[in-house]
């Protein structure tokens, strides 16, 4: 067994131990126990199911600061969203609270006592948003009491990241005025060192330019392209305001046409090279997946690949000119596509209703592609809706969309469910 994992009844054994105490034995004995069992907080119990794995949070509070609640907040079910609440072990300034998941899975958290934790329900989502968001990149925008953000991870996770750091050398791409509207874009030659012929890879970052910096992909993909893990590559992140995206993804804008029709063509010109459309990759993530989706479906003949992370396939707001689960019914319905490969992946705890869960609604999307018999690699992350998810699962889809490899694990990673 993992020496980091505590028998199934441990945690139990402390509480029967405790209330046999006198109350002047119990605040240090729970410092004793922790000491033995735990020295790193919090704990980590076997359960009958060998796939699944109790955790065990003690928090103890400071003298002069006493609190009347204490709530859980993670990437699980939303940084906005107090999902668990700690109960107080009697007679002590000790709270706990335990629950179950994956082995192999890894939680970010923040704890939120007091008002933090109460009032933040009392918001609409808008509001609770704007007062109350724990920005998931370590900003911490509440005023109060200072807030640790904090990683639990589960015994049997194990992380492939291992990249040197590497500062993308991004230059600005002059897009004519009549296409820029909100959007920008800048562009990087990713190369090993000592090649000199042009790349023959395009990669888009589809709405989503924030995803070098937070999930640090110029390094992924240089460390992968210095390794011949992949090829040499021009990589282009486009950015767009929030009301353009949601008025031009599903194509009552013909945002596809656009974006084959002049996005592609411009940067080819500005970059005087030309990629064949089965080698240039659009790659989103959450609403930017379902838009990159929506490009390769309605124009294979100029894109040929796809990634998509956790995609709303739900997803039907601000167009009443398509359906919830749009593209699901599409796929089930519609003549195949001449798509080369599509690669789908989704945290299992993207988990809020709207009105089926993210998570939901991609297991039903990789059910369709799998009836309809693409090529396709589905996958799910034992994690939330966040960039670090998101950098831990890429170069399994870097890997599929260049070498064809499906690679699921190791954990926290696995073949979608059924």
């Amino acid at each position: 067994m993992d020496s980091t994992l505590l028998r199934s009844g441990t945690v139990n054994s402390l509480f029967t131990e405790l209330n046999s105490l006198r109350l002047v034995e119990k605040k240090g004995y729970i410092e004793d126990w922790l000491i033995h069992f735990a020295p790193s907080n919090p704990v980590y119990e076997a359960t009958q199911d060998p796939n699944t794995i109790k955790i065990t949070f003690f928090i103890k509070e400071k003298p002069d600061s006493r609190w009347n609640n204490l709530f859980l907040v993670g990437d699980s079910w939303g940084w906005d969203i107090p999902k668990y609440r700690f109960e107080k072990i009697k007679n002590t300034n000790w709270w706990f609270l335990s629950f179950k998941r994956p082995r192999g899975a890894r939680l970010h958290y923040l704890l939120s006592p007091n008002d933090l934790g109460t009032k933040i329900k009392s918001y609409d989502r808008k509001e609770r948003r704007k007062k109350w968001f724990f920005d998931t990149r370590n900003k911490l925008s509440v005023d109060g009491i200072r807030r640790i953000h904090s990683v639990a991870t589960f015994p049997g996770f194990e992380d492939p990241l291992k990249y040197s750091k590497y500062e993308l050398n991004l230059k600005p791409m002059r897009i004519p005025k009549k296409l820029q509207g909100s959007r920008s874009a800048k562009y990087a030659i990713l190369t090993k060192k000592g090649d000199t012929e042009d790349p023959e890879h395009l990669l888009y970052i589809h709405d989503e330019a924030s995803a070098l910096q937070y999930m640090e992909l110029g390094s992924i993909l240089q460390s992968g392209i210095n390794q011949d893990r992949w090829p040499s590559m021009v990589i282009i992140p486009l950015s767009i305001g929030d009301d353009e995206r949601t008025q031009e993804y599903g194509g009552r804008d013909g945002y596809p046409e656009f974006f084959a029709n002049f996005i592609i063509p411009t940067c080819q010109e500005i970059l005087n090279l030309t990629f064949e459309p089965k080698n240039i990759t659009l790659y989103g993530n959450s609403l930017g997946a379902w838009g990159a989706f929506d490009v390769v479906w309605n124009r294979p003949d100029a894109i040929k690949n796809v990634i998509c992370q956790s995609s709303p396939w739900w997803w039907a707001e601000a167009n009443d000119s398509i359906e919830p689960e749009f593209y699901i019914s599409e796929i089930l319905e519609s003549a195949k596509q001449k798509i080369d490969k599509i690669y789908i992946d989704c945290g299992i705890y993207e988990t809020a209703k709207k009105p089926i869960s993210t998570y939901e609604s991609n297991k039903k999307f990789v059910a369709a592609l799998n009836k309809k018999k693409y090529n396709h690699m589905g996958r799910e992350v034992l994690m939330g809706h966040r960039y670090q998810s998101w950098a831990w699962s890429i170069p399994s889809a870097l890997d599929f969309i260049y070498n064809g490899v499906k690679e699921f694990g190791p954990l926290p990673g696995r073949k979608m469910r059924k």
